[in-house]
């Protein structure tokens, strides 16, 4: 159980959980009233350029290579006292583009962020390993106008079991 396992758990359940999630795009070739562009599940941050400076492709064209998207990043841990359990948090952040003017974008990414916390508060525990804490928090990006890309973040914490020396060789017995 490690940090890094909790982190591919998370991102398979996203990817299940986000797979037809519908999103009010209206893009100029609409798949249906809805688009439902798969959402793509990153480790960590966003992958470095998904394409080359020399694609000239539209700009719309290039974006559907990484949005819509959410990304689950470990932003440290802790662990309190020895044989304590380790607690990790867990950032989730959904970036979503939306050409509408009359900021739909921002429903869609709270309509994604209600559906992950839904989700984790029915079960709160993940592969029957890592148990999740509370509080769950949640923010929209604000700071400044990124129109026509929303973003929000969720923000997570779980216990994972620490494994510790019970015993066996003495320290002098060891070989080191």
């Amino acid at each position: 159980m490690s940090p890094s396992d909790l982190q591919n758990e998370i991102m398979k359940r996203l990817r299940v959980l986000l797979e037809n999630f519908p999103l009010d795009t209206k893009g100029a070739v609409p798949l249906s009233d809805n688009d439902i562009t798969p959402f793509k599940v990153f480790r960590q941050s966003l992958p470095e350029t998904l394409h080359d400076m020399d694609d000239y492709r539209e700009e719309d064209e290039k974006d559907k290579d990484v949005y819509p998207f959410a990304i689950v990043n470990l932003p440290g841990g802790q662990q309190e006292s020895y044989g304590a359990s380790q607690i990790e948090p867990i950032a989730i952040l959904i970036g979503i583009k939306n050409k509408d003017r009359d900021n739909r974008g921002f429903s869609d990414v709270v309509e994604v962020v209600q559906v992950i916390m839904d989700n984790f508060n029915a079960n709160p525990i993940v592969n029957d390993l890592y148990v999740m804490q509370y509080p769950i928090k949640w923010l929209p990006y604000e700071e400044e106008n990124t129109f026509p890309y929303f973003f929000a973040q969720i923000e997570m914490r779980f216990e994972i079991e620490t494994t510790t020396y019970r015993g066996g060789l003495d320290d002098d017995e060891r070989k080191w």
